[in-house]
């Protein structure tokens, strides 16, 4: 697996093939190789081959009839996707090596602001899925944890002094009685990360100083 990625770089440094080219069959392999383990061995997280697995137990768990026998019992679950924005930019200016970096650097900052009983799985090249089994289902407090997580992984996250790391979040939550799917939970959420990308994109081009021009 890894010995085809170097080789496709390779391939492209001599000019086999376009850098479009290669970035689109390391995209294939990475997704290939992911979806044959169950860990992903850069990041250290899960891989979305065990993404459905899990996110199906949970839901079990979530409508299961005994549970309130339980102590703690699991009254949602949280999806969080997460996006690294302009990915593709910091591989093309600074190299795969610190795409990869990057992709560590993230995965440890996750791990860092979720609890032990929340799993993390590495979904795509640049996408994280995050699955939280929650013991409320108040939509205040919901949404308080994920601007909770939000905020830490955005917060003054810069690697190397130079490359300046964003990320994209959107989130949703299965309650006690419903049957959505992972897809369908997953498409909810998909939608309002790239909802929030756009959001800070708008954001971030109101904050650029306009040129005047001069006479």
């Amino acid at each position: 697996g890894h010995c085809e990625v170097q080789k496709l770089f390779t391939a492209r440094n001599e000019d086999l093939i376009s850098p479009e080219q290669c970035d689109k069959l390391v995209s294939l392999l990475v997704e290939r190789m992911m979806g044959e383990t169950e860990v992903d061995p850069l990041t250290e997280v899960f891989t979305k081959r065990s993404l459905e697995t899990t996110f199906n137990a949970l839901k079990e768990e979530l409508n299961y009839s005994g549970k309130e026998k339980r102590k703690f019992s699991v009254k949602a679950v949280m999806v969080i996707f997460v996006d690294i924005n302009k990915f593709k930019t910091i591989n093309d200016v600074h190299g795969h090596l610190k795409g990869d970096q990057v992709l560590q650097a993230v995965a440890k900052r996750i791990k860092g602001a979720i609890k032990r009983v929340d799993q993390i799985f590495r979904v795509g090249g640049d996408e994280f899925v995050i699955l939280l089994p929650i013991h409320d289902d108040n939509d205040r407090l919901l949404k308080a944890i994920f601007q909770r997580i939000n905020g830490q992984l955005n917060d003054n996250f810069i690697i190397d002094g130079d490359i300046i790391v964003e990320l994209a979040m959107g989130y949703d939550a299965l309650k006690e009685g419903d049957r959505r799917t992972l897809k369908d939970v997953s498409h909810e959420a998909d939608k309002k990360m790239y909802e929030n990308k756009e959001k800070m994109k708008a954001e971030k081009e109101k904050m650029e100083p306009i040129e005047v021009g001069t006479s």
